[in-house]
């Protein structure tokens, strides 16, 4: 079986990298190609990699739109000169553009998010060719949370075949060996408690709320930022214009280091923006990163995620638009008592008989 993943970024992304390891895993003889929307310029590594380069960079959406045509002309020229059986395209757009370029291939449509826009008429827009494209083109569906599901059952009659592949942590090998990342600031966070962001950085206004609670608690309290993102450099400004000290700045890290980052940790942030409808379907890796190491988690309210984290006991739920009802969580996620277990079910490998079943499912 051959098979073209196509995606709207580069480098790829990691949920990317371990389906596409999956997929081979699971079907016998298989091909896996990606044609890669490279946004950022960088140069590609990977043999199996189609590249095509741009340099509108990410965030834009109004730009996005206007290439989308580009991107179809070079996905359709791709499934011209090769012979492939199934697309496998991640979120909307590249969904859109693989259901107008396929030929007798069958398409997977693989939801990372749910591609909510603010303006009305663009998601006006987006919902009727999502619904023409799923009920006319897509012959399965992978949601990257459990909820997404309710809501395409909501507006769409008979949804193709449907798996849920959780955005689970890979069990490697290193998983449980300390790589001594986090050796350098053991001594400045002594025996403070340790809330930290772990991953991409972004949402400042959020992150500028938590960093204006956590500054009054310098004595008690220490904010672990690990990880890189555009929006680190206006937060180390926002740092300093508040005099916070109890702050520590990692930089980029590798999946062998989460076993040091999270030995230091105590409480894992994970309030992102609960405005976004999406947020309020999605489900973060943190949470089951949060699991597998057994720490305590905090998410926003109003989200199906946070009903989760309540009714397991292994977190509080907070409005991150209100530096109260943060200074309020922290008091009340400090006193929980996380449940001495931890949960099954945790990692990427065990998702993976759900992929091989809708694999087996087209052939």
């Amino acid at each position: 079986m051959k098979v073209l993943m196509v995606c709207d970024q580069y480098p790829l992304p990691p949920r990317l990298v371990n389906m596409r390891n999956s997929i081979l895993a699971a079907v016998p003889d298989a091909q896996v190609d990606v044609a890669a929307w490279n946004r950022s310029g960088i140069q590609v590594k990977e043999s199996f990699v189609f590249s095509l380069d741009s340099s509108i960079g990410y965030g834009n959406q109004m730009k996005k739109l206007l290439e989308l045509p580009k991107v179809l002309g070079y996905v359709k020229e791709i499934l011209k000169k090769e012979q492939y059986d199934v697309v496998h395209s991640v979120d909307f757009e590249m969904m859109f553009v693989a259901s107008l370029c396929k030929a007798n291939q069958k398409l997977i449509y693989e939801v990372y998010d749910i591609k909510f826009f603010g303006n009305k008429l663009f998601n006006l827009g987006r919902t009727v060719l999502e619904k023409w494209s799923i009920k006319r083109k897509v012959d399965g569906i992978i949601f990257a949370s459990p909820y997404f599901g309710e809501y395409y059952e909501s507006i769409i009659r008979d949804l193709p075949s449907a798996r849920v592949i959780n955005n689970k942590p890979q069990q490697h090998a290193e998983f449980g060996k300390d790589s001594g990342f986090m050796d350098p600031y053991k001594e400045e966070i002594g025996n403070r408690t340790v809330v930290s962001f772990i991953g991409l950085i972004r949402y400042p206004e959020i992150l500028k709320n938590l960093m204006a609670v956590m500054a009054e608690r310098k004595d008690e309290m220490v904010l672990l930022l690990a990880g890189d993102g555009p929006d680190k450099a206006a937060l180390v400004e926002y740092s300093n214009e508040i005099h916070m000290s109890n702050i520590i700045y990692t930089g980029r890290f590798q999946s062998r280091d989460l076993q040091s980052i999270y030995s230091v940790t105590d409480i894992v942030w994970a309030a992102y923006p609960n405005d976004d409808q999406n947020v309020y379907y999605a489900v973060s890796n943190k949470f089951f990163e949060s699991q597998v190491f057994m720490k305590k988690i905090i998410v926003s309210e109003r989200t199906l995620l946070g009903q989760d984290v309540f009714r397991k006991g292994i977190g509080v739920c907070v409005d991150p638009y209100s530096v109260e009802s943060i200074g309020a969580g922290l008091g009340k996620v400090n006193e929980l008592q996380y449940p001495h277990r931890r949960n099954e079910d945790c990692f990427w490998q065990d998702e993976e008989h759900r992929i091989r079943e809708l694999y087996e499912s087209l052939l």
